[in-house]
């Protein structure tokens, strides 16, 4: 997928974030290219689609959840 526009500077709003502890090994858009990004520097990643709830994007964030070795991906548990 080409994305483009400036890279992403905050998660995007919603239910699932990626906190400042991130250091940008990019494990989770390994996972899941449709939700996350990289910052300008690739120092860390941000959420940057919020999936629909059940969906198949859905799935493959919660896989990146699973995988994250510094355990940054939060779910806040409101869907928006």
């Amino acid at each position: 997928m080409v994305t483009t526009g400036p890279p992403p500077t905050q998660n995007a709003g919603g239910r699932y974030a990626i906190t400042e502890e991130c250091d940008g090994c990019g494990i989770c858009a390994s996972y899941s290219a449709y939700s996350f990004a990289a910052s300008a520097d690739a120092g860390r990643y941000f959420v940057v689609r919020q999936p629909v709830d059940g969906s198949e994007e859905e799935a493959l964030l919660r896989d990146a959840m699973q995988q994250c070795p510094l355990s940054c991906i939060r779910d806040d548990g409101q869907a928006t």
